[in-house]
């Protein structure tokens, strides 16, 4: 994650090491549920719990999901300086 983002959004150690959404398809599953330039995924809950550092980790625990399955994600949203669950249908 960008230096210059963890500053200007004073984001603590603890959530600087997980995943910056960048994008956000307006049709894919997160469309809703992630804000781009703002929240951070920290690790996949279900069906797995894996920490969720870079895309690769991202691309790991949705490939192993198939349509109709449920991913669900623990994310940093620095807007509201808090954590949140998000459960996104994979389509």
């Amino acid at each position: 994650m960008p230096a210059e983002f963890v500053a200007a959004r004073q984001v603590a150690a603890e959530y600087s090491n997980g995943l910056l959404v960048t994008e956000v398809a307006i049709r894919g599953p997160a469309y809703r549920e992630l804000i781009a330039n703002r929240d951070i995924i920290l690790r996949s809950l279900h069906p797995s719990r894996k920490e969720i550092r870079t895309a690769a980790d991202l691309e790991q625990a949705v490939s192993a999901l198939k349509r109709g399955d449920v991913l669900t994600l623990l994310v940093y949203d620095t807007g509201q300086a808090s954590t949140k669950v998000v459960n996104l249908a994979i389509n």
